[in-house]
């Protein structure tokens, strides 16, 4: 399974999106992400981004099975979404560097 993390965002060069490597806590930021067919992780979701904008996140797969979902968690507002079927947005309200307010979880049913 291959995931690309895509969003949309009304912002200047200061905005940059990224997820960390499964069980790598060297920091390795990557744009492509790629899991086993059947793995279920958590992968954070690193930001960096300005207070007060906007950002809008889809999914975009390849090869993902019938009984794969994959959520996005946001910890600041208790959001779960599940990104396979939807869109989510938030607004950045404290200046972002890092990880540790988005993550993404896979699950297979």
């Amino acid at each position: 399974m291959v995931m690309i993390l895509n969003y949309l965002a009304e912002l200047a060069n200061s905005f940059s999106v990224y997820t960390e490597l499964v069980g790598d806590k060297q920091g390795e930021k990557l744009a492509i992400q790629t899991l086993d067919k059947d793995d279920t992780s958590i992968i954070p979701v690193g930001v960096i981004a300005n207070v007060g904008k906007e950002i809008t996140f889809s999914l975009k797969s390849e090869n993902l099975g019938e009984d794969v979902s994959i959520y996005l968690e946001d910890k600041l507002t208790g959001a779960f979404i599940n990104v396979s079927e939807t869109t989510y947005q938030a607004t950045i309200t404290e200046e972002a560097q890092s990880v540790g307010r988005f993550y993404i979880h896979t699950t297979c049913s």
